[in-house]
């Protein structure tokens, strides 16, 4: 049976990078919600497991760009609002020529959005990636936002996220210099465990009833999967570069240690 899921070395993931994941995993679980008793039971088993990330919690470090990546995000939580208000304006104005294009849109950005400024980071990131994967994949809904006025916050959403993806890269770069914050193997390969065991359980559910449509699911699960391979992989070029720089250097030192004792001797 090949699996639905993309793979990833969890194993090779850092602590705090699969602490990311597990949590966007959840995120997922709460906002796509389920009826199927074996899929409710693995994610109850894996919201479970949420006392092991304290253990694979990082130490605090200090926090480059902190200031204006708080910045960036209380200014999506603005840019939400904004966005919602101007629907709920045009809902209020009546226009004939958007009934249509607002009856297409309203009732699920609403829904997408409810509550907004109070969810955590992950469950957002599950937000922006769902929003983005309706105006890809369903042309009407792009048509209606694009004939409401409501692409430019989508753009600007869009923009604000990649900037503080960019921030967040940046100050891990910097953070790599200090100190690496303990470990503790066992309860890493539990959660591990349990990542995997969850993965199945879909995994298996939909092999055995393949009349059940759980794209949805499949495509945002991968979607994270897919970030924190792209994270691992990132990680493991800059660890063999910087494993090269470190050669290069100590042949440098050896050639001119080589070439002054040479001198020496003459």
């Amino acid at each position: 049976m090949k699996s639905l899921f993309i793979t990833v070395r969890f194993d090779r993931l850092k602590n705090a990078d699969l602490k990311a994941l597990y949590h966007q995993l959840l995120s997922i679980t709460s906002y796509k919600k389920t009826t199927i008793p074996d899929l409710i039971n693995a994610i109850n088993r894996l919201e479970e497991q949420k006392p092991l990330t304290k253990v694979l919690a990082t130490k605090p470090r200090k926090q480059l760009h902190t200031p204006e990546i708080t910045k960036l995000r209380t200014s999506t939580d603005k840019l939400v609002a904004a966005m919602l208000f101007h629907i709920k304006a045009l809902s209020h104005a009546q226009f004939n020529e958007d009934a249509n294009a607002l009856s297409i849109v309203k009732a699920p950005l609403t829904k997408l959005f409810k509550n907004y400024n109070k969810k955590i980071i992950s469950e957002k990131a599950t937000i922006h990636y769902t929003l983005n994967s309706y105006l890809k994949n369903k042309s009407d809904f792009s048509n209606s936002i694009t004939q409401l006025g409501l692409m430019r916050f989508v753009n600007k959403l869009n923009e604000t996220d990649a900037e503080i993806n960019q921030l967040v890269e940046a100050q891990k770069e910097a953070q790599k210099e200090q100190p690496a914050p303990n470990t503790t193997l066992p309860t890493k390969e539990k959660l591990i465990s349990e990542i995997r065991l969850y993965l199945r359980t879909i995994d298996m559910y939909l092999f055995i009833h393949p009349e059940v449509e759980e794209k949805e699911l499949i495509n945002i699960t991968n979607h994270f999967l897919k970030m924190a391979r792209t994270q691992l992989r990132n990680t493991t070029t800059r660890r063999l570069r910087r494993k090269e720089k470190e050669e290069n250097e100590n042949n440098e030192d050896n050639e001119l240690t080589s070439e002054n004792a040479e001198v020496s001797e003459v």
